[in-house]
């Protein structure tokens, strides 16, 4: 048997109501916690030695950046390994997820190329 943490539409309900208020409930963050969370907190080059690639984080997230460009200014993420991927952005009312059964390597654009999907659908 194959155990399960999550999947993708269980993470996207989830930063779905972080975002914005789902099926009638409150909002799980007020506006106030979400524009805390997407303050740019650190960025840079990582303790690793890796280059600066760009990447930016807030209050536990990631926010958008040139290494991970998002929605937006108001966009908040996590990653996992694998190429797993969670967004949400209380402006545009979105709630996302990509997870994958198969692990990715270095460079994996999955993730990425599903998020250009979903900008451009929303006219970014």
């Amino acid at each position: 048997m194959r155990a399960r943490v999550s999947s993708a539409r269980g993470l996207a309900a989830l930063y779905a109501a972080v975002a914005t208020a789902v099926d009638g409930s409150a909002r799980l963050l007020t506006e106030d916690t979400v524009t805390d969370a997407v303050k740019e907190l650190s960025g840079g080059p990582s303790w690793s030695g890796l280059p600066n690639l760009g990447a930016r984080w807030g209050t536990g997230f990631v926010v958008d950046s040139a290494f991970r460009r998002l929605l937006g200014p108001r966009s908040f993420a996590n990653s996992g390994a694998g190429g797993q991927f969670t967004f949400g952005d209380d402006a545009f009312g979105v709630g996302f997820a990509a997870t994958a059964n198969r692990m990715g390597g270095g460079g994996d654009q999955r993730a990425e190329r599903l998020i250009g999907a979903l900008r451009d659908s929303l006219g970014g």
